[in-house]
């Protein structure tokens, strides 16, 4: 029994696909467990680790919804000039990782930076919010430009027809349409948040990940990790309930022909002029500015002389990215291939299960994963010195291929959106059509389905790999040892203050991340521009 039997996929892929919830559900116990270093944190910082986190939240998440809400509204209402560009540069800040954000604000107000003579100093909570609002309000805009792209224009055109002018149309009418999207885009903001540690950690804010960070390489203690990464879990479920809850049953009954994307109007000249400074400002603030001091930064440093160092860190990470978005595509391709196989109701479970892992912070399912690896390699290590009187060393952790595994787990959902809304669209009369003519599951995989999801898996792979090139709280806790990637590098030479040295590291991160983001663009504007033609 194998892939050529519908049983062969539900114990091969769907087992597999289960066991990606492993990290999570080994967490679970350490709610019984306690350590002398937790009883220390939990009396000294942890409050302050829970409240640095309800700010931050609040604080981001609140920014990113006004700030994606608005920009989604902008550029679906109005007619502006440079439209095509703007389109594509609103996303660079995407490609910007916060924490590069953090170290080039840094740099713009420290003593001689551009920004100096306005600001003298840029750390705490209220800087730690401004990176993160402008790094991560692409979320929320994406959700909300995609909902105004496909739905809300016959609300907007009655709206209009009764005399509400433009002000009210956003306030009443399209904010309340964009609401569950614009509330999906703030909970993954909110997860974002949780996951971040470079740039806390530059700015001086406390946080629940910072404290992971300090109890698993400052303290060693993985009792004490495991206990903030439960407490942080708690904190993501809290945020998926209040979601569902401020969504509630929002439903928006349409008379006439059915959805309507929102239609555009050209506003008047001085209105023109005002958007377009409002649509450059998260641009300029959330990318050229941060951007421009680490130029300024490789320009002043000695460049030439890491120039090795450089080039064998971005093959680390370009391989190692590669290789996890070929893991990440392909489970999602196999998994995928499930809710066809069996449609009631089993494949569609397995399917969304893995999914879980993105709603989840990066720190989390690496703490889960050592839980995992530190009791197994102990226990390899003591069964090879009964036999063979000599020890192993770490097997599994600090393994790279445990780590491509943990990226699966992390990002498989960013890979198997655009996969299995192909696979929705295909169905399944191709399986029943080939189990009629005697062909396998297996057979009908690779010869009818795999070739028309050539697109979706090149979509789904980009997105994969621009979210892995920036990962770092999970790279730093998984990675093996004296083994880097662009991210890691740029973050520990930053936080050494050898900005100058870090600044071609972090540029080479942008420039991989926004040439990714450019090339999505362009093939999604080419896409929609030949479905309009037909």
């Amino acid at each position: 029994m194998g892939f050529t039997h519908r049983r062969g996929w539900l114990i091969l892929i769907g087992g597999p696909a289960l066991l990606s919830l492993l990290p999570m559900a080994v967490l679970l116990p350490g709610i019984l467990e306690s350590s002398s270093t937790w009883l220390h944190l939990r009396r000294t910082v942890l409050a302050d680790y829970i409240l640095g986190s309800l700010i931050l939240l609040a604080g981001a998440g609140g920014g990113a919804f006004l700030l994606g809400t608005t920009l989604a509204w902008v550029m679906s209402r109005y007619s502006i000039p440079f439209r095509s560009f703007f389109e594509i540069a609103l996303l660079l800040p995407h490609a910007m990782p916060v924490y590069i954000s953090a170290f080039g604000y840094r740099g713009l107000v420290s003593y001689g930076g551009l920004l100096h003579p306005l600001f003298r100093e840029f750390s705490g909570p209220g800087a730690a919010i401004f990176v993160m609002t402008f790094g991560f309000y692409t979320y929320v805009y994406l959700a909300c430009r995609a909902m105004l792209g496909t739905f809300g224009g016959q609300f907007i055109d009655s709206a209009r027809a009764v005399g509400i002018g433009e002000w009210q149309l956003f306030a009443r009418v399209a904010l309340p349409l964009m609401r569950p999207a614009a509330f999906a885009g703030t909970v993954i903001v909110g997860i974002e948040v949780l996951n971040e540690f470079g740039a806390l950690t530059y700015l001086g804010v406390e946080s629940l990940t910072t404290g992971i960070f300090r109890a698993w390489f400052a303290f060693g203690d993985l009792t004490a990790a495991v206990k903030l990464s439960l407490i942080m879990l708690a904190a993501v479920a809290l945020l998926i309930t209040a979601e569902r809850l401020l969504r509630g049953r929002a439903s928006f009954a349409a008379s006439g022909s059915g959805p309507a994307p929102v239609s555009r109007r050209k506003p008047s000249r001085s209105v023109t002029l005002i958007l377009m400074i409002f649509l450059s400002i998260p641009i300029l603030l959330g990318f050229i500015l941060p951007g421009l001091q680490l130029l300024l930064w490789a320009g002043t440093g000695n460049s030439a002389a890491h120039a090795d160092r450089l080039v064998e860190i971005t093959v680390n990470t370009l391989l190692l990215s590669g290789f996890a978005g070929l893991a990440g595509v392909g489970a999602a391709l196999l998994i995928g291939f499930l809710p066809l196989l069996f449609r009631r109701g089993i494949g569609r479970v397995l399917a969304e299960a893995p999914g879980l892992g993105y709603v989840v912070p990066g720190a989390i399912i690496a703490i889960g994963i050592m839980r995992i690896t530190v009791p197994l390699d102990s226990w390899l290590n003591d069964l090879h010195f009964h036999f063979f009187n000599s020890t192993l060393g770490l097997i599994l952790t600090g393994n790279l291929a445990i780590l491509t595994a943990a990226y699966c787990i992390r990002y498989f959902a960013v890979a198997y959106r655009p996969i299995d809304s192909a696979y929705t669209s295909l169905g399944s009369l191709h399986i029943d059509t080939a189990a009629g003519l005697g062909r396998s599951p297996l057979y009908v995989f690779l010869r009818v389905y795999l070739p028309q999801l050539r697109q979706a898996a090149f979509f789904g792979g980009i997105l994969f790999l621009l979210d892995v090139i920036k990962e770092l709280p999970l790279t730093m806790i998984l990675r093996p040892f004296n083994f880097s990637t662009l991210a890691t590098a740029t973050y520990a030479l930053a936080a050494d203050e050898r900005l100058n040295e870090a600044a071609p590291y972090g540029l080479v991160l942008v420039a991989i991340g926004g040439g990714i983001t450019v090339l999505f663009m362009m093939i999604s504007s080419l896409q929609n521009y030949r479905r309009r033609k037909q």
